[in-house]
């Protein structure tokens, strides 16, 4: 019998784990390891393309909400959109969607309110648009330092992405990202900005209908969610219209001109639509 002396001296007492338990500890090793060749690789291309991007011990106070918590199990692969020929409603012209057609996982930055609880970019804006406020759970999300994560903070930048990874359909393939170890596209608060005072026909206009600061998480890999935390309360703003967060019977429809939301972008966007197809039309007849 092998003892080992309390100064720590002595025969070293073999190990009694199963040889199943040891090959699969070295198989997660072995994934981990070129888990993180992939990704240098990819960071590496990303830097000479000129695509800003950070690693997931950059990622802070980011969360994920859902009607019930993350389960890995049941994440689904990111598929790329279809193109929009002409978007009728608005009267504009060809555009490629920013928004992967489906799949992965949506977070967005979180802060702690003054009684405790949780606010995210998603409560907000939900809350200033006169949308029901959702209670369902909020959790941290955890990433792993060797995370990849694609920003996208101006048009320079975008154009960056579309041309290193590009979907014959315009814009970027959201696949191709997945493909090469890109864990994460984030739209950064200055890239919303930017989309949302972009002209018609610059590719970063396409992300004004993100609304938010937000991360569409392409793989499972190297996210996973911490323990549900405390949602802050948001009181019931004082309006004529009824508005109440969590009234299910609120119709955010009802706003009206005065109330300054951001409904004032949208007319605008049509405005403009309309003088650029007014003028169009103009020179066409000029020409005829």
């Amino acid at each position: 019998m092998c003892r080992k002396k309390l100064n720590g001296t002595g025969r070293r007492c073999p190990s009694h784990t199963e040889p199943e338990l040891i090959e699969e500890r070295n198989e997660v090793r072995r994934e981990q390891y070129a888990m993180k060749k992939t990704r240098d690789k990819t960071a590496s291309l990303l830097t000479e393309a000129g695509i800003a991007f950070h690693r997931g011990d950059a990622v802070k106070n980011e969360f994920f909400q859902g009607q019930e918590s993350y389960d890995p199990e049941k994440f689904e692969a990111v598929k790329d959109p279809q193109p929009i020929p002409e978007h009728e409603s608005w009267g504009l012209k060809a555009f490629f969607q920013s928004k992967p057609a489906d799949g992965g996982l949506w977070t967005s930055p979180g802060y702690t309110a003054e009684d405790g609880g949780t606010k995210t970019a998603w409560t907000d804006w939900s809350q200033s648009e006169g949308y029901k406020v959702s209670t369902n759970p909020i959790s941290p999300l955890i990433v792993k330092k060797q995370a990849l994560v694609v920003e996208i903070n101006s048009e320079e930048e975008l154009q960056a992405l579309c041309k290193a990874f590009p979907r014959p359909a315009g814009g970027f393939s959201y696949e191709s990202l997945a493909s090469a170890g890109v864990d994460g596209v984030r739209l950064t608060h200055a890239g919303l900005r930017a989309a949302k005072r972009a002209d018609l026909d610059e590719a970063m206009h396409n992300f004004s209908n993100w609304d938010i600061d937000s991360t569409v998480w392409l793989s499972k890999d190297s996210i996973s969610t911490g323990k549900d935390v405390k949602q802050a309360y948001y009181a019931p703003e004082e309006r004529d219209d009824g508005y109440n967060p969590y009234d299910d019977d609120y119709d955010a429809t009802a706003d009206t001109e005065g109330d300054g939301n951001s409904w004032d972008f949208l007319d605008e966007l049509v405005a403009r639509a309309n003088i650029a197809e007014a003028e169009e039309a103009k020179l066409k007849e000029q020409s005829a």
